[in-house]
């Protein structure tokens, strides 16, 4: 016997098609960090030199830098951090897409502290 249901034709109930559930992705998180110091020098490696060097004037304990992390598509500067200098900066929990770091270089007075 078959049954009219819609558009469609079934013999019986073994010939429906069952909706079946589609296994759900998990965003993957990535994080983005690294190490800013002066390459004096540029050997690409940090030396105990460059732990105090000068530019302008100032020494690296003169200046924090603000890393400024934007996504590229919208343009909005999704998070800002302080760095030291010469010092390690992260941003995490970022889903899949396309970033870039801004970095400047703030000067600051001695008793000045960025945290």
């Amino acid at each position: 016997m078959a049954i009219a249901e819609g558009p469609n034709i079934f013999t019986d109930k073994t010939d429906q098609q069952k909706p079946t559930m589609s296994p759900v992705a998990t965003p993957t998180m990535s994080s983005i960090g690294g190490f800013i110091y002066l390459d004096v020098d540029e050997s690409g490696t940090m030396e105990a030199k460059e732990h105090a060097a000068a530019v302008g004037g100032y020494t690296v304990n003169d200046a924090f830098i603000l890393v400024s992390l934007t996504d590229c598509e919208s343009e909005t500067i999704l998070s800002q951090i302080y760095a030291e200098f010469p010092g390690t900066y992260s941003f995490g929990n970022l889903m899949e897409g396309y970033y870039k770091l801004g970095y400047e270089m703030v000067i600051r007075a001695r008793s000045e502290n960025p945290a």
